[in-house]
């Protein structure tokens, strides 16, 4: 019967790691057409009540390799609502062909409890394409010994950076300005862009602000294991100093706004068929999607991997080129005017405020590990010092 399927083997992630991108597991799944319902998979994995009817898949003899992301339900995953991803492929990802957003064959959540579970097309061959960026990244320490051969045959950082850009303008172009986002509260930001849920807002800010002010004791009294550059604690000390929830508001009714990906990095996209002819980057990793301004999303990826000396080489023509594919697309919507208006001058201001303001956020959340605060420290300070020259002007964080 179309629609159905039998698991051979399912691997859920255990509550520890289970918001980690590296928890999919490979499951063969075959003779489609078996008597075990996607609703009794879901509910044999999770212990979900069955009851919803979604057929996507096909009957055949063929076996197929399934990528299974699953979370039991942890405190971590329900308090940031990382169940949202299911809303995300069951309501929207079926639009974002041009984005290469994996296929979808199940997709169950719940945002009470945290638990989750998807059945997603698995990209075969593939490499996070933030292997690319060097053994350096905090993200590739564990595999530093191997990362110079996983990069022999593909792309470097600055052309899979492009790639990643190309699929964030057709994201971005898609879902540019749709109001009917505004009423999908699961969204990250839906609420707050309506002048609703301002504690959330604020509790958010809180926490990141509080650990700010855990880094300002320990630089003052000496005890920072991390090196803080002065100018990079200016900037955040204004930063902080603007958090103001009427201000945010205010600036995301005058700005465009898209749905964004929401935790846009290298790591979160992955390079699949690599060094075939069938190569390409696939986004993935969508827990944390809401609605934003789209040049935000490329700051926050170019900071978060790309070394400094690479970044200012290149970033300028990434940006431009963004720019242009978001342009053509909106154009190719009958949205010229938006296309006219959102100039390039706009989107590098917003690459850079975005960009800013997203690792703002960040940084207080990497004070527990020390090197790898170190590195995005250092990522960051150099960005300000390139782009934020007076650190009265740094935006407010960026939740």
């Amino acid at each position: 019967m179309s629609g159905e399927f039998k698991f051979l083997n399912v691997v859920t992630a255990s509550e520890s790691d289970a918001i980690a991108h590296d928890t999919l597991a490979l499951a063969a799944v075959s003779n489609l057409g078996s008597d075990i319902s996607p609703e009794a998979a879901a509910a044999y994995a999770l212990g979900f009540t069955a009851g919803r009817d979604k057929a996507t898949l096909q009957a055949t003899t063929e076996t197929i390799a399934i990528a299974v992301k699953a979370s039991s339900g942890n405190p971590r995953a329900k308090s940031l609502g990382l169940a949202r991803e299911a809303f995300f492929y069951n309501l929207l990802a079926s639009k974002l062909k041009g984005a290469n957003v994996p296929a979808c064959y199940y997709a169950e959540g719940s945002l009470e409890t945290g638990e989750m579970l998807l059945l997603l097309e698995c990209c075969t061959n593939a490499v996070p394409s933030g292997v690319f960026f060097g053994p350096g990244n905090p993200n590739n320490w564990a595999i530093k010994d191997s990362v110079q051969d996983m990069c022999k045959g593909n792309p470097g950082a600055e052309e899979v950076t492009s790639h990643a850009f190309e699929l964030y303008a057709n994201l971005h172009a898609t879902y540019w300005k749709d109001s009917a986002l505004l009423d999908l509260p699961w969204l990250r930001a839906s609420e707050w862009m309506k002048g609703d849920g301002q504690a959330s807002w604020k509790a958010a800010q809180e926490m990141s602000s509080a650990g700010w002010a855990k880094i300002k004791a320990a630089i003052e009294n000496g005890t920072s294991a991390v090196q803080w550059d002065p100018h990079l604690v200016a900037c955040l000390d204004a930063s902080y100093g603007k958090v103001d929830f009427e201000a945010y508001t205010t600036r995301m009714k005058a700005s465009p706004f898209t749905l964004v990906h929401g935790d846009a990095h290298p790591h979160n996209a992955l390079w699949a068929n690599q060094r075939t002819e069938q190569a390409e980057l696939r986004l993935i990793d969508f827990e944390m999607v809401g609605l934003g301004p789209p040049g935000q999303e490329l700051g926050q990826h170019i900071i978060s991997h790309m070394a400094p000396t690479v970044r200012r080489r290149c970033e300028n023509q990434l940006v431009k080129d963004y720019h242009s594919e978001l342009s053509k697309l909106l154009a190719g919507r009958g949205m010229a005017d938006e296309a006219a208006a959102y100039t390039f001058d706009v989107c590098w201001d917003e690459y850079v405020a975005g960009g800013v303001g997203r690792w703002a956020w960040f940084i207080p959340f990497f004070f527990g590990v020390p090197p790898m605060a170190q590195f995005f420290q250092d990522q960051l300070a150099a960005f300000l010092h390139d782009h934020v020259k007076d650190p009265a002007t740094t935006p407010m964080p960026r939740v």
